[in-house]
């Protein structure tokens, strides 16, 4: 098996690399004795030639029969995708994990910069530290936010903080920070540069310990579109109600959830039954 290769999403080929399976594996929850036994069962499925999309569709199918918390954690990147088609939700998505980081947010605030007023996505404040957020949501993986983003990002924040120098608000003590957040990739470029300019980009797999996955693991705020119950005809109706993480969903009973959004009561029943199950 060794031998075999894997092509990811954005057609790249690499060799088969067990360790980096089994780690996202164990990431989901899996124990270690078990890892290997979800990563043979899964290959044995499948042939080559491996695509990531694949092996990933042959590990959740596993999963989801076998340990169905662990499907839920494993899938949190489809589970992002599928919070569109718009990057509004993204928007609110991204406010609750800062707002599980400690930030105090507020979303789709109009911001008045020296030369025009900008629509920020998240204002975010920690501290002395307030930060102008902006999310860019991509549907597919193998879209990178670019350096395109980052310029157009960080030159919007700089409007914003000419117009915060020359205000009363600076007497605030507040410090005026840029961040762009994807749930994607960024570029080499992208990176480069906003570490240059010192803007705040959170990323898949940037920056390293503060990555995107990492913040949603660390505060245990999964997207409520991971529960296999949550599906394209009713997540439209959670979202409406401010219901966009599994977290959201512990604050209200199945019966008040049916109440307000029209669900028969069996299936809030079995929706709260999984966000529950997530963290057991």
């Amino acid at each position: 098996m060794n031998h075999w290769e894997v092509i990811k999403s954005s057609g790249q080929r690499e060799g088969y690399d067990r360790a980096k399976i089994r780690n996202s594996v164990i990431h989901a929850g899996v124990p270690l004795k078990e890892a290997d036994e979800v990563i043979e069962k899964a290959l044995r499925s499948i042939s080559p030639p491996i695509t990531t999309k694949k092996l990933f569709r042959a590990v959740k199918k596993y999963l989801r029969t076998e340990s169905p918390q662990s499907n839920i954690r494993y899938r949190i990147k489809d589970a992002i995708y599928a919070l569109g088609p718009t990057g509004y939700p993204f928007e609110r998505y991204v406010a609750k994990i800062l707002e599980q980081q400690g930030y105090k947010v507020k979303v789709g605030q109009m911001v008045q910069g020296r030369c025009i007023s900008h629509e920020v996505d998240v204002v975010a404040t920690k501290g002395r530290h307030c930060y102008m957020v902006e999310c860019k949501f991509h549907h597919k993986g193998k879209t990178r936010s670019n350096i395109r983003t980052a310029l157009y990002v960080h030159a919007r924040f700089l409007d914003i903080k000419r117009a915060y120098a020359e205000s009363e608000m600076r007497k605030s003590g507040l410090i005026p920070k840029g961040m762009l957040v994807t749930n994607t990739r960024f570029s080499s470029e992208a990176i480069k540069y906003s570490e240059c300019v010192g803007l705040k980009a959170i990323g898949w797999k940037h920056p390293v310990g503060e990555s995107l996955e990492k913040l949603i693991e660390h505060g245990k705020t999964y997207p409520v579109t991971a529960l296999p119950s949550v599906n394209r005809k009713n997540v439209g109706v959670l979202l409406k109600h401010d219901i966009v993480t599994v977290k959201d969903l512990e604050k209200i009973s199945a019966v008040n959830l049916s109440k307000a959004t029209g669900f028969d009561v069996r299936e809030s029943l079995r929706i709260i039954k999984q966000a529950y199950s997530i963290y057991e």
